[in-house]
């Protein structure tokens, strides 16, 4: 079956709002991809998760409030009218939300999460005395605070 030359015309405002869906997925990706990433990495650890969670739902949580928008897409979105403006703006915002809650409700964010007591073990700065003494007891372990001290001297 072909279609005739009249039905393959496009309207240029479904085009506008076809392109600037494709600029939005393409902008979500992107935010996305750095902590999936950093995530796969071979030298990530588990201690370094609940960083680059908290990272994701800070930028998601900024764009949410500020109505974060690309070049691209904000320019396509001067050119619709105000109140399909607002229909769109309210579904892409909702990809943000939901995003967030789907992160939110898999991850426990909260300081009672072991991993995130565990976050002064990152290779990233040097531990402390008290924060290693901290981490010993978060992990319930038995630990000659004195040996503690003097290896952390020597790693410092």
């Amino acid at each position: 079956m072909r279609l005739a030359p009249s039905d393959a015309v496009i309207d240029e405002d479904e085009v506008d709002v076809v392109e600037l869906y494709f600029f939005f997925a393409h902008n979500v990706l992107a935010t996305v991809e750095k902590p999936l990433l950093l995530l796969e990495k071979d030298s990530t650890c588990i201690i370094d998760v609940p960083n680059i969670l908290n990272q994701l739902r800070q930028n998601l949580n900024s764009r949410i409030q500020q109505k974060c928008y690309d070049a691209e897409e904000t320019q396509k979105m001067k050119l619709l009218e105000a109140d399909e403006r607002q229909a769109i703006e309210s579904e892409l915002l909702n990809v943000y939300e939901r995003m967030l809650l789907y992160i939110t409700k898999r991850f426990d964010f909260s300081d009672e999460n072991v991993l995130s007591k565990l976050k002064p073990m990152t290779l990233e700065n040097i531990i402390t005395y008290d924060e290693a003494v901290s981490v010993a007891e978060v992990l319930q372990l038995d630990v000659d605070q004195n040996a503690l001290f003097d290896e952390l001297v020597l790693l410092q």
